[in-house]
């Protein structure tokens, strides 16, 4: 996942040749999310401003908007509130 996110984010075709050959030379590394100063691995950031953000979600689909034009849905996981992380 880290990968498609990082590829996402860079600007054009030499950025993304450089990080094929070594993920070293990525100068903005996709990371978890932060949650109560745990990681939390249901975000994925990458950039700085502006950055990239990808999170899981449930029922991705696509459909048409009111002016006809397709784009994606989803429905939103709850986020984890601070019992359910030191819960686990």
């Amino acid at each position: 996942m880290f990968e498609i996110v990082e590829l996402l984010y860079a600007y054009d075709l030499s950025e993304r040749i450089a990080m094929a050959k070594s993920r070293k030379s990525n100068p903005y590394p996709a990371r978890f999310g932060v949650l109560c100063g745990v990681p939390w691995q249901g975000k994925i950031a990458c950039g700085h401003i502006p950055w990239l953000e990808a999170r899981l979600v449930t029922n991705l689909r696509a459909q048409n908007d009111a002016s006809g034009q397709q784009v994606f849905v989803w429905d939103e996981h709850p986020k984890p509130t601070l019992e359910r992380v030191h819960a686990r």
